[in-house]
């Protein structure tokens, strides 16, 4: 048995195996040993969309990591692009691509300055994460926060489409970018949309599969006898055999 990213043997030799037939003089085996390996699973560090008013502070930069299991964790810093003027500036994600158990990708966000007088909405699309079951799973919608009350949801119009479906494990952004939302009321000339994409996300589940192989006993006659094949019966309807 094994947990972490490696290759444990088993540590089967020749000389723990010995023949008991007297019928079979030379006896020799030929011994594959067997072993567990264990393969580095696959996290990721998604750097947080952020925003700020300008001629203040930056606010703390954060990221949000998933694919890690357990207690595990996985180590990386965070920077943006300098700038201070009204505008968008990248903000990075970095660190080693293999740590311990994880091939660790990253991915970036905006920090968004907008002008004091600036109405801000901040798109966040919803997520989900499901275990897997053979059926799609959905995930729709997106909620909306507005940094002034006089501009509604009902003042700029959507250009896309806010659901994804997934079915197999992994992940599938639903694609919400801020060229999709577009300001519609005259009245706001500096209209800034911040846009968090939403994603549904499968997980892989457990199956034990119980492999038998076939036998048969007979009594010792000087002729060869073969046996060949095996069943096999698995705990989850939904893996194919």
């Amino acid at each position: 048995s094994r947990v972490d990213v490696g290759t444990t043997n088993m540590g089967l030799t020749t000389d723990q195996f010995t023949n008991t037939n007297p019928n079979f003089d030379q006896m020799t085996f030929n011994i594959t040993d067997g072993y567990q390996t264990i393969g580095r699973a696959t996290a990721l560090v998604k750097a947080d969309a952020k925003t700020k008013v300008f001629g203040t502070d930056d606010p703390a930069l954060t990221a949000t990591v998933t694919g890690l299991y357990g207690q595990d964790a996985v180590q990386y810093t965070l920077s943006r692009a300098t700038g201070e003027s009204v505008g968008k500036y990248v903000i990075t994600p970095t660190g080693a691509e293999q740590q311990g158990n994880y091939t660790v990708q990253y991915d970036t966000a905006l920090l968004t300055i907008t002008s004091a007088d600036a109405v801000m909405v901040t798109i966040t699309g919803h997520t989900g994460t499901f275990p897997y079951s053979g059926q799609a799973q959905s995930v729709t919608g997106y909620d909306v926060n507005i940094s002034n009350d006089l501009y509604t949801e009902a003042d700029f119009t959507f250009n896309g489409t806010a659901s994804i479906s997934r079915t197999d494990a992994g992940t599938t952004a639903m694609g919400l970018a801020e060229d999709q939302f577009v300001n519609t009321n005259d009245n706001f000339t500096d209209v800034i949309f911040v846009v968090e994409d939403g994603a549904v996300t499968i997980t892989p589940i457990d199956v034990t599969v119980t492999v038998t192989g076939a036998n048969n006993t007979t009594a010792y006659d000087g002729v060869e006898r073969t046996v060949t094949g095996y069943t096999a019966v698995a705990d989850n309807n939904l893996y194919n055999l």
